[in-house]
């Protein structure tokens, strides 16, 4: 059944609850949001050949480039924020989840036709659009980040693994895994994407912070911290909800 908006803007609920009752409309927004997330995979997989930041073939880790001390303390500081309140602060996190996503997007395609200068101002214009947009289309975005939360888990349990394609399979199993489950579930599943992202942004961010400009190797160690973050994110958001529950009972 679908809850309705609180008046609280910062703790409001979307009219629409689980997707599998949502209206024709509704439901074409969450599939956008599920191909949304194979392309913004796809892109992320250019932009690294182009930049060489997943450098290394066979079964050397990814590397990502590395943000200064200051933007590393600043993501940590955001993803914190988004694994343990991601549910309690919900619009919040739609709002942010929005610009985050809309700034990457843009700058990146921004960065492939016109280098920094591209990327800066397409980053500016991607981050206003995709935040002003982001509530009003949350439907697509609770569908697109329940994917790229579920390709990062697949991408976790790739590394361990070990391999270059059997990290690529499970990213790609886990992201139609994620997307998909957001059309049975609600409630845990967004409480599960934002721990989820939470977590990864939140490693990815002391990793920064830790050793600022260097690059940053993607092993099984990150992996598995981000999966303990995610756990306790999760464990967190859950006991904050049913405080709220018991409070208004």
């Amino acid at each position: 059944m679908s809850e309705t908006a609180e008046h609280r803007p910062l703790f409001g609920r979307p009219r629409v609850g689980e997707l599998r009752e949502a209206a024709p409309g509704d439901k074409a927004l969450a599939v956008a949001g599920v191909i949304a997330a194979l392309a913004m995979a796809l892109l992320f997989f250019m932009l690294s050949r182009r930049t060489g930041a997943l450098a290394g073939g066979g079964s050397a880790p990814p590397q990502l480039p590395a943000l200064g001390r200051a933007g590393g303390t600043g993501a940590a500081l955001a993803g914190a924020l988004l694994l343990l309140l991601g549910w309690p602060l919900y619009r919040l996190t739609v709002v942010l989840l929005g610009l985050a996503v809309g700034a990457s997007v843009a700058g990146s395609l921004g960065w492939l036709a016109g280098g920094e200068t591209g990327a800066f101002v397409g980053a500016l214009i991607g981050a206003l659009a995709g935040s002003l947009a982001a509530w009003p289309t949350e439907v697509f975005f609770r569908t697109l980040c329940g994917a790229l939360a579920g390709m990062a888990a697949g991408l976790a349990a790739g590394s361990w693994l070990g391999g270059a394609t059997t990290m690529a399979g499970c990213g790609v199993g886990g992201l139609l895994l994620g997307g998909g489950l957001t059309f049975l579930l609600y409630r845990s599943v967004v409480m599960f994407f934002s721990a989820m992202l939470g977590a990864v942004i939140a490693v990815y961010g002391g990793l920064c912070a830790w050793r600022p400009g260097a690059t940053i190797e993607f092993r099984p160690a990150h992996a598995g911290a981000a999966v303990g973050l995610a756990l306790l994110g999760f464990v967190v958001q859950r006991a904050i909800d049913r405080a709220v529950k018991k409070k208004r009972d």
